[in-house]
């Protein structure tokens, strides 16, 4: 079940990622399978992320966050059921937001927000 999930997340590739420029942006793999999400984290580190439908996005203020319980660890997936996304019911398109934390002096930070929309 892992392989065809994989694989199925490896063909959809190119046609998920907004930043596509950013060879570290394509190693975050996003796949809508009803009735969940689920994101593969193919990057160097730990990524944070936030899932909000595509409209609501425009009308909400938020903040990227280094909480572990809405992360995902280097090589693993995550699968977010679709009612647990933030956003209106006739929402048909979901944004991922999605960031590495960097280690400054005395604290962590987020760094570059990258973005995936993904229809569900």
């Amino acid at each position: 079940m892992r392989v065809l999930i994989f694989a199925l997340l490896l063909s959809t590739l190119s046609s998920c990622s907004v930043f596509e420029s950013d060879e570290e942006a394509r190693k975050v793999l996003v796949l809508s399978i009803a009735p969940n999400l689920i994101i593969t984290n193919k990057t160097e580190a730990r990524i944070y992320y936030f899932v909000v439908g595509r409209e609501t996005a425009a009308r909400i203020n938020w903040a990227p966050h280094t909480n572990r319980d809405q992360s995902i660890a280097k090589n693993a997936i995550v699968k977010i059921s679709h009612r647990d996304v933030y956003r209106a019911e006739t929402e048909k398109e979901v944004i991922v937001y999605w960031w590495h934390a960097i280690n400054t002096i005395g604290s962590i930070k987020p760094s570059e927000i990258q973005a995936i929309v993904v229809e569900l």
